[in-house]
């Protein structure tokens, strides 16, 4: 199998070089990034594993943006043809994105991929589609009975306000779409909701508004389910340290554990 790893900023492509380095008889990675440092700061790009390496543009712009549709943008359709121009260039059979931008880009593509004989390993598009845009997850959980912070998804800013009296502050804004907890803002009074309110909304439409709920514990499920629901495994990792910079609260120490609460 030749293999075409993606997103290599990202640490989980690492993983799964790591991972499939015994199946693959060559693995092909794709850098992309405006700086020398975005392109080469990362394990995935100088491992002995590797192959060969190729430039791609930057897929994630209309993402982080909310665009989320069922046909290419004008970027995604670039990104595409790139992938398309190394897969047969490379010989590749399979290609394995790990960055939600990346992820929701194959999954629109997934069968033309596979016309050229290419295996994306993603979802298809419908579930995706509901998991990159968090108000859709939201609206999934609610509907499942799984319990969340209380959400408004605010047209404006006088939906906004409205909806804040609703709930008590600090309030949470967030993008819809969007990862590594980026941009995510407190606003603990109006005059500073409005503020956040705006800045986001330049970026992408309707961010969402939630209840703020304090916490000390962090944990992480990582579950792979078949395509007939049936669960296969489930990994979550002991958290014994933990960072905190701004709303974020990243693992700083983490190890091993079969015990699943």
């Amino acid at each position: 199998m030749n293999l075409l790893i993606t997103n290599t900023r990202e640490d989980q492509a690492y993983l799964i070089l790591r991972s499939l380095r015994d199946v693959a008889s060559r693995i092909v990675v794709t850098l992309d990034g405006d700086s020398w440092f975005q392109r080469w700061g990362s394990m995935s790009a100088w491992s002995r594993h590797v192959s060969a390496r190729h430039r791609v543009p930057d897929v994630s712009a209309d993402w982080r943006a909310g665009v989320i549709q069922g046909e290419n943008t004008a970027g995604e359709e670039r990104y595409v043809r790139r992938i398309e121009e190394i897969c047969a260039l490379e010989r590749i059979d399979a290609v394995f994105p790990s960055y939600d931008a990346e992820v929701y880009v194959f999954s629109k593509n997934r069968e033309r991929l596979a016309q050229q004989g290419v295996t994306a390993v993603v979802p298809d598009f419908e579930a995706v589609s509901r998991i990159l845009d968090k108000s859709e997850t939201l609206a999934a959980a609610a509907r499942a009975g799984f319990p969340a912070p209380r959400t408004r998804v605010p047209a404006d800013l006088d939906e906004a306000r409205q909806a804040a009296r609703e709930l008590s502050p600090p309030w949470v804004l967030k993008p819809r779409c969007g990862a590594h907890a980026a941009n995510i803002r407190l606003a603990r009074d109006e005059d500073e909701l409005a503020r956040e309110f705006d800045r986001l909304t330049r970026a992408q439409d309707r961010p969402l508004l939630q209840e703020y709920v304090p916490a000390e514990t962090k944990r992480n499920y990582y579950l792979l389910v078949d395509r007939n629901h049936e669960l296969l495994s489930v990994f979550t990792p002991r958290v014994l340290r933990t960072r905190k910079t701004g709303l974020r609260t990243p693992c700083a120490a983490v190890e091993s554990s079969h015990e699943v609460p």
